[in-house]
């Protein structure tokens, strides 16, 4: 019965892990398939490493949720633009 309380906490570390990770780097490492299938693709290997580490340390950390570090997975963020971007001929103001 322990054994299965571990693995599900185990896996509920790297759920909450792969999700901050994610959230984070305005990615996500999964797709859905025309049959709703949820495709797990393949996440570079520092986001593996982070998540890892992150599993260790909420692990280690219960009952108190230590603040993530990024640093090692922030030069693959991904900033989402929310404007629209012009076309630059279009965009030629005549009273200039």
């Amino acid at each position: 019965m322990e054994n299965n309380l571990e693995d599900n906490l185990i896996q509920s570390l790297k759920t909450a892990a792969s999700n901050e990770a994610e959230r984070f780097l305005n990615t996500d490492f999964s797709t859905t398939d025309e049959t709703g299938q949820t495709i797990e693709n393949e996440a570079p290997v520092e986001v593996k490493i982070w998540v890892l580490n992150r599993m260790a340390e909420l692990y280690e950390n219960r009952g108190r949720v230590p603040e993530p570090d990024f640093s090692m997975i922030q030069h693959l963020r991904v900033y989402p633009f929310n404007g629209e971007w012009n076309d630059p001929e279009e965009s030629i103001d005549e009273d200039w």
